[in-house]
C-alpha cells in the first residue's frame, strides 16, 4: 500500500486540477509537502496526540498499515462495509447470532475484550461472574453451523490448550515457528 501512496504523491504534480484538489483534500495532512515520509511522519505525530500514544508505537502501526497489500486492504474495506462479493463470509460472533451457515469455523483467541484469559477462565470455573457472557458468546458461536464445524482455539500454552479438551475433544496443533517471518 505504500508504494501505491507514494506513487501517487511523487507524480502529484502532473495530475489535473482537480485531482490535486482531491489530493490536497486527502493528504492535508502532508502540509503541502506531497511524499510518503511527510506523510507518514505527520500522520504519526498527529495520531500519537490524538490516541495519547508513544510516538515509536504509532510509527509501527501505521508502517504495519502501509506495508499491506493493497487487495488485502481492499478485502478487509469492503468487509468493515458489509460490501463482501464472495461466498465466503466472514464475522464476528457477536453480529452471527441468529444465522446458519452450512460450514463454520470458529476462531476463539485467549485476548478478548481486554483479558488475556478470556476463554480458558470460562473452562476453569463455571462459577465465575462472566462465565455467563462467555457461554453466551460460545454459543451463538458455535450453534452457527448446519453441517461442519470447526473451531480453532488461539492459545500461546499447553495448560490453556488442555481445557477445552472435554468439550472439543483432542486438538490438532499448529506450532508458529518464531524463527521464521509472520508476514
Amino acid at each position: 500500500m505504500s508504494e501505491v501512496i507514494n506513487n501517487l504523491l511523487t507524480s502529484y504534480s502532473s495530475y489535473s486540477r482537480l485531482l490535486q484538489e482531491n489530493i490536497q483534500d486527502l493528504f492535508s495532512i502532508c502540509n503541502g509537502e506531497y511524499n510518503l515520509d511527510q506523510f507518514i511522519n505527520n500522520s504519526v505525530k498527529e495520531v500519537s496526540e490524538y490516541l495519547f500514544k508513544d510516538i515509536d508505537e504509532v510509527n509501527d502501526i501505521i508502517l504495519e498499515v502501509l506495508s499491506l497489500n493493497l487487495e488485502e486492504f481492499i478485502k478487509w474495506y469492503e468487509y468493515l462495509n458489509k460490501d463482501i462479493k464472495s461466498n465466503e463470509i466472514f464475522m464476528t460472533c457477536h453480529n452471527s447470532k441468529g444465522l446458519e451457515y452450512k460450514n463454520v469455523v470458529v476462531f476463539l483467541e485467549e485476548r478478548f475484550e481486554r483479558k488475556s484469559n478470556y476463554i480458558s477462565a470460562f473452562f476453569d470455573d463455571t462459577e465465575n461472574e462472566e462465565y455467563r457472557s462467555r457461554k453466551n458468546l460460545l454459543y451463538v458461536s458455535l450453534s452457527r453451523a448446519v453441517k461442519n464445524l470447526i473451531v480453532c482455539y488461539l492459545c500461546n500454552d499447553e495448560e490453556s490448550a488442555s481445557k477445552p479438551r472435554p468439550y472439543f475433544g483432542e486438538p490438532k496443533k499448529w506450532v508458529l515457528d518464531s524463527r521464521l517471518p509472520t508476514s
